[in-house]
């Protein structure tokens, strides 16, 4: 027998007619794929854009995925002895009992945050129940989240539902300041107007809680005193005429010819009822609440186009304007409130409002810390609350590059807003720091600036000489609180980018991992207890969205390394919504809102990893919701 050499393994034939592989996704997963571009079990799973195909040969391909090719660590009750060194205690990240990433492979989570890092990308989606195209930027939360879900379950997210709306970034509700009560066709006056006064008993009402509830988190009246002045003069002439005979002129001749400051004034009397009212209803769950609010919108848009405000602007104006932008906000509509503020910023703006004022000192190297117009303060605040969640370059920008840390740290005494309008800053100047090109990242000298000045402000604020120390009443209870929700979620969201920024150690981008869980962790613990103590929990929306893209990062991630991040509050949060009953909506949205699509998606997440049945039920009316977490 010839004895014959053995040469190097030629490929077979027939490899060259088999069928084409199946796209990484597909592949990682081990799920049929139809091969197309992209193949429909990406579009259904909501990632079409990772759908990718490669030509090289089998042998040199390296996994797309790899914690979901090699067996994951799996967390038992007795398999987190002790909590992480280098986690903070839970007394200093307000969790309860909430330990590190113990049993996370390094391997499995670096190879995560280079997912994120190069699947994050800005896109305009389209929702597919309106119609409407909203852009989010790719440092947001819904941009990180939207690459996790090649990693997560189908069942993760509702059936049809998008990652804007989930995140709350699209208008699901009516958008009723544009939307007149009256016949187009016919003249309005104020009187007729007027007519949708409630009774005077009902406008104190609705005032106080606006007053108590909405303007202390969002001051845009700066002389409340004054303006509960005017509503008990426009109330007693309002009771005058009630008890005048029928022969007298009626309240429509009476208001024809009003001066235009008046009308103004009128409108600004609306928009604080509508606040108010919202309120109430945030507070009470009354659903016939939600019509009043939307009417008191109307009235007070219909006030302001018989003011003539788009010739004729006015700090009146732009209080009402801003009033009504939040209204919308916290009913669902972001995205109109963003066309409302640029309203607002423009007619600022040609009033010189951007401009800073001179203090009492008239010092040039002034630091006092009231140097700008309050109308131009509530527009930073309500711009960086925007731009924030959606990252999104801000429509103003601070005056000068100046710094309000200096100024805090030689002040005597720092009261609530003194702390939380620096953070607004902070996050305006960042949110400035993304340009238009949305594919550059941030240099993470920067992020370490910023995440510094953030821990300086928490002492600052935690310092015998701020109110935010050791509060001494309910309502500073609550302002401790909100103020703890902003400053961790921009914190763990500055975090959050490091940890994905391949340029880093990888040391470094696991303990950014763990401090962004740590943060966003403390965001839902004092969520939970905020919403025992005011109806601003289940109000504001930045409040809530921030609860929510928080607990719904923490559990994404918990789901796909098959570990426990946040020690017992997700579990906690997991049968406080198993054990929650029926709770009625207060809102009327004509199709699923995405407050709904958000508590869902939260509830599956829970359900996966600490299988506890969730009480939340995509096929409720529009009028009920299982959830306590109601927006």
């Amino acid at each position: 027998m010839t004895p014959t050499t053995e040469g190097p393994p030629r490929p077979e034939e027939g490899r060259r007619n088999r069928r084409p592989k199946a796209c990484r996704t597909c592949r990682a997963r081990k799920v049929r794929c139809d091969y197309g571009q992209p193949c429909s079990t990406c579009v259904r799973r909501h990632h079409p854009q990772f759908c990718s195909y490669d030509k090289a040969p089998a042998a040199v391909q390296e996994p797309l995925y790899p914690i979901l090719e090699r067996p994951a660590c799996r967390s038992s009750s007795n398999s987190l002895e002790g909590p992480d060194p280098g986690l903070p205690t839970p007394a200093q990240s307000g969790t309860n009992d909430a330990e590190g990433p113990s049993n996370t492979a390094p391997d499995d989570l670096l190879a995560i945050l280079d997912h994120m890092a190069v699947g994050a990308m800005a896109s305009c989606e389209t929702d597919t129940v309106t119609g409407q195209v909203t852009f989010v930027g790719r440092r947001a939360h819904a941009t990180f989240f939207r690459t996790l879900l090649s990693y997560l379950p189908e069942q993760s997210i509702p059936p049809s539902a998008s990652v804007e709306a989930i995140f709350g970034l699209t208008n699901r509700s009516v958008s009723q300041p544009f939307v007149s009560l009256w016949n187009t066709t016919a003249r309005v006056t104020i009187g007729d107007i007027l007519h949708s006064l409630p009774s005077p008993e009902a406008c104190l009402r609705y005032y106080r809680a606006y007053q108590q509830t909405c303007h202390p988190f969002f001051p845009v009246i700066p002389d409340i005193g004054a303006f509960e002045r005017n509503l008990c003069i426009v109330l007693e002439r309002l009771v005058a005429k009630a008890d005048e005979p029928s022969s007298s002129p009626t309240q429509t001749e009476l208001a024809a010819h009003l001066p235009r400051a008046e009308l103004v004034g009128y409108a600004l009397l609306f928009a604080a009822l509508a606040a108010g009212c919202q309120s109430c209803l945030a507070a009470e769950g009354d659903h016939q609440l939600a019509l009043y609010t939307r009417v008191f919108v109307a009235c007070s848009f219909d006030c302001l186009g018989l003011a003539n405000l788009y010739v004729s602007p006015s700090s009146e104006t732009i209080q009402a304007l801003l009033i009504l932008a939040s209204v919308n906000c916290n009913d669902g509509n972001p995205g109109v409130t963003m066309s409302m503020l640029g309203m607002a910023v423009q007619q600022a703006q040609g009033l010189g409002m951007h401009t800073r004022r001179e203090c009492a000192c008239s010092s040039p190297t002034c630091e006092c810390l009231e140097t700008l117009h309050p109308l131009w303060r509530a527009i930073l605040i309500l711009d960086s609350r925007l731009s924030m969640i959606y990252d999104r370059v801000p429509v103003t920008s601070f005056p000068d590059g100046h710094s309000r840390l200096q100024s805090l740290i030689r002040a005597q005494r720092l009261e609530f807003w003194d702390c939380l309008f620096d953070l607004y800053c902070l996050q305006i100047q960042w949110q400035s720091l993304g340009g238009h090109d949305n594919r550059v990242l941030t240099p993470g000298d920067v992020v370490d600036s910023y995440l510094e000045h953030i821990a300086q402000l928490g002492q600052i604020a935690r310092s015998d000489k701020s109110t935010l120390c050791r509060p001494s009443s309910v309502q500073a209870t609550i302002e401790q609180l909100v103020f703890t929700m902003h400053l961790d979620f921009f914190a763990g969201t500055l975090h959050l980018q490091a940890a994905v920024a391949v340029t880093r150690s990888t040391e470094g981008r696991r303990h950014h991992f763990r401090d962004m869980v740590s943060k966003f962790c403390s965001v839902t613990s004092a969520y939970l207890k905020l919403r025992q103590l005011s109806p601003i929990s289940k109000l504001s929306w930045e409040i809530i969205r921030a609860f929510k893209a928080s607990s719904i990062l923490i559990a994404a991630f918990e789901v796909i390394l098959h570990d426990i991040l946040s020690g017992r509050l997700l579990r906690q949060l997991a049968e406080l919504m198993s054990a929650s009953s029926n709770l009625r909506s207060w809102r009327d949205e004509p199709v699923p809102s995405s407050c709904l699509a958000g508590v869902e998606t939260l509830g599956r997440l829970l359900r996966i990893q600490y299988g506890v049945p969730i009480a939340v039920d995509m096929g409720v009316d529009s009028g009920t919701l299982t959830a306590p977490m109601t927006c």
